[in-house]
């Protein structure tokens, strides 16, 4: 059990004495562990440069994630799955491929790029509320179209504060003078708050296009129609490994605008909703609904200075206005235990970083480097040889 000051998971090796009740999944995890030795054997070479260590580095990576993932990942037909695709693998460079599929596809689907931290949104303009009945009846609405309205009516059923540190938002606070007047001991401070998606709108992001006469105009220039064409090809690939890990039709629960669905947003303060989007922080369950032990590679940050308690019950103002999803939840904190166990998440880190040096004028035996790892990083594989086809979630299914 990790103490206060100790991340919840660390990067770690496959194990030696795997037990699985699936003879299959103990098979193929047996069959990482043994690639995985093979190159940490290549790794102890003196001889390596950056440039030669990088392809070593992300294909251990790519192991251990596939390892990992049969082991913590989102449960047994997951396991299963992979462990088809794994056993499948005709050499260990397909192998490394399989697991590229599932970095990309799915810990990408719950990570975002680091970058500038979002401003707070603001609620629309509307006069000043003392009641908060009154604000539930005017947002008791159909589900959310777009963000802004997502994060009004998340607000109201957190009793506009963040969902784990209690803490008042900021702009409620300011538009609602019934929350200044709250005793002290009920209120563990204020902040800017955000509406966090647990799987990423970007995903559904510009899906769907392909009744847009002017966007597949010939005044469009080619690059936009193959960046759309990438999109939805990612989108499906995602989607279609979710279903494959049981979740059975969540491609059409959050399709088009359902992205914005209460079940999918958590209300945050900005500085823990960027832990949560960099896979830093997130939600297991317990025995009792709705109760999540709150877990982190940050626990100083989060548990000391965000006064973040260990356990939290989330509770909606309405029965009308939906709590997050355990099941949407329970994907997130999968990716964030394998994602750091596999050292996924901090090689993402890395290709953030490496953005980061392209601007900053860095030399050029350091560009070098970097555009190895990236050049490394942008190959893909094809999906459908991996056992997943892409095209298994239509086009129609990203839009209302």
């Amino acid at each position: 059990m990790a103490i206060l000051g100790q991340p919840d998971v660390e990067k770690s090796p496959l194990s030696n004495n795997f037990q699985h009740p699936n003879r299959t999944v103990i098979s193929a995890y047996d069959r990482c562990h043994r690639a995985e030795q093979v190159i940490l054997a290549d790794l102890e070479s003196p001889s390596h440069t950056r440039t030669t260590r990088v392809p070593l580095e992300a294909r251990l990576v790519n192991i251990r994630l596939l390892g990992h993932l049969m082991d913590k990942g989102p449960g047994d037909t997951a396991a299963s799955h992979i462990a088809q695709a794994v056993v499948s693998a005709e050499d260990d460079d397909e192998l490394n491929n399989v697991g590229k599929l599932y970095l990309q596809n799915f810990i990408r689907t719950f990570r975002k790029a680091k970058g500038r931290t979002p401003q707070p949104s603001e609620h629309q303009s509307r006069t000043s509320f003392n009641n908060i009945q009154d604000i539930i009846k005017d947002e008791l609405v159909p589900t959310p179209q777009d963000h802004q309205e997502a994060r009004q009516k998340a607000l109201v059923r957190d009793n506009f504060r963040c969902m784990l540190s209690g803490s008042l938002d900021t702009s409620s606070l300011q538009k609602n003078d019934k929350l200044g007047r709250e005793p002290p001991d009920l209120t563990p401070g204020v902040c800017d708050t955000h509406c966090c998606h647990i799987l990423s709108e970007s995903t559904n992001s510009n899906i769907d296009r392909s009744d847009d006469k002017a966007f597949l105009s010939s005044s469009v220039l080619a690059i936009d129609i193959l960046t759309w064409i990438s999109q939805r090809e990612y989108a499906a690939t995602a989607w279609a490994i979710l279903e494959y890990f049981g979740h059975n039709n969540i491609h059409l629960k959050l399709a088009g605008n359902k992205v914005h669905s209460l079940e999918n947003i958590l209300t945050l303060d900005s500085y823990l909703h960027t832990r949560f989007d960099q896979l830093e922080l997130w939600l297991e369950a317990t025995d009792k609904p709705h109760c999540y032990k709150v877990c982190t590679t940050v626990p100083i940050a989060v548990f000391s200075l965000k006064k973040v308690p260990r356990f939290v019950t989330f509770e909606s103002t309405s029965p009308g206005l939906a709590l997050p999803s355990s099941e949407y939840l329970g994907l997130h904190a999968a990716c964030c235990r394998v994602a750091h166990m596999s050292g996924a998440a901090g090689y993402l880190d890395m290709l953030d970083d490496i953005d980061d040096n392209f601007d900053s004028g860095a030399s050029n035996e350091q560009l070098a480097g970097d555009l190895m790892v990236k050049l490394y990083n942008i190959y893909s594989i094809q999906p459908r040889d991996m056992m997943i086809q892409s095209t298994y979630v239509p086009v129609s299914c990203f839009s209302d």
